[in-house]
């Protein structure tokens, strides 16, 4: 699969120079199953990263008609401030709907 590449990541530029080295990629982990899985990296054909990751189910490739749920992180992500999740059906993962 192809991930997205170019975003920001003020990080990298004094290791290689350049800050717009970010990537991401939007997946499903549940279609994965239960258990031990191995992720590998490429760009242009050679591979730079590899990580082993476990995942845990609950059973269904997919959440739907889930009642509503929010849960505020105090102290998150630095003290003093509180954010809120939502879980969201359509992404199928938590979003943040505030931070105070």
């Amino acid at each position: 699969m192809k991930a997205a590449y170019g975003t920001q990541r003020e990080d990298t530029g004094s290791v290689c120079g350049r800050t717009d080295t970010g990537y991401g990629l939007t997946y499903n982990w549940n279609r994965l199953g239960d258990g031990k899985h191995t992720l590998r990296v490429y760009a242009d054909g050679v591979e730079f990263g590899r990580v082993r990751f476990t995942v845990t189910t609950l059973g269904h490739d997919y959440l739907k008609d889930l009642p509503i749920y929010e849960r505020t992180l105090s102290n998150f992500p630095t003290t003093g401030k509180d954010t809120t999740l939502r879980w969201s059906e359509a992404h199928q993962n938590f979003i943040i709907v505030g931070v105070q």
